[in-house]
């Protein structure tokens, strides 16, 4: 160990003493897997949020997506609004669904150099600003008192009526991002969400850097790893059976 720092590391980012440690953690997470009916030797970045802590993560993650109807909720306290207080609420169930076990999905860009693709693309964008602009429409249209206006109070009536329509129509188009933003955490980008997560969990307890994925890479470049399919492995078992711990 040692010796692969000393050679491969010239510019010290890492120590001896780090790499064991976290390299030991991999070598423990290997084990769970293998006491869970997981793969003994292979550590799929999309999976790995398992080992480093199944419920503590799905929890976080759950959490991270509950976040978001804090201001869905926030406008519809200060608006008095429901259609507000519905968006948190939906955004709530989303954050449920977002406690449930990822799937890795992948962007097929070249969908959208094809008709069908930028139709779609055109007509999810236009959807998303129309329910959004129309929201905020609805909202500045109230007029639940109307009082008599004066000569000037015309002018002063519509400048307020336009800055009341404006700033409520922005807030119906950010709800609606928000509320796309919750659901791309939670069933578009899931796994990335969970691994970046369990990487933040790993790294509080000392048991991983913050830059995880390069870490990797510098092992493999070091000969500490190997690379097999979408999967790093130690390059000699003894190693890993060296570095786990007797859990």
């Amino acid at each position: 160990m040692p010796s692969a720092v000393r050679l491969h590391d010239p510019a010290g980012c890492y120590s001896p003493e780090q790499v064991q440690r976290w390299l030991t953690a991999v070598a423990d997470g290997l084990a769970w897997q293998a006491r869970h009916n997981r793969s003994a030797t292979d550590l799929q970045l999309d999976q790995w949020w398992r080992p480093v802590g199944q419920r503590a993560t799905a929890l976080a993650h759950a959490a991270l997506v509950a976040i978001l109807p804090l201001p869905g909720f926030t406008v519809a306290a200060a608006l008095d609004n429901a259609r507000f207080t519905a968006v948190g609420g939906a955004l709530l169930l989303v954050a449920a669904v977002a406690y449930l076990p990822p799937s890795p999905s992948r962007l097929a860009v070249r969908e959208l150099t094809t008709r069908r693709g930028i139709r779609q693309f055109a007509f999810w964008l236009v959807l998303g600003a129309v329910l959004g602009a129309a929201g905020g429409v609805a909202v500045g249209l109230q007029d639940s008192a109307p009082q008599v206006v004066g000569p000037r109070d015309v002018v002063r009536a519509d400048g307020r009526y336009g800055l009341v329509v404006g700033v409520v129509v922005a807030v119906g188009v950010a709800a609606v991002l928000w509320a796309v933003l919750g659901v791309g955490l939670t069933s578009a980008a899931d796994a990335w969400t969970r691994y970046h997560i369990s990487v933040v969990i790993a790294a509080t307890r000392g048991s991983g850097p913050m830059r995880f994925g390069a870490f990797l890479d510098w092992a493999l470049q070091a000969g500490l790893l190997r690379v097999s399919g979408v999967a790093y492995q130690f390059r000699h078992r003894q190693l890993q059976d060296w570095l786990t711990s007797n859990l």
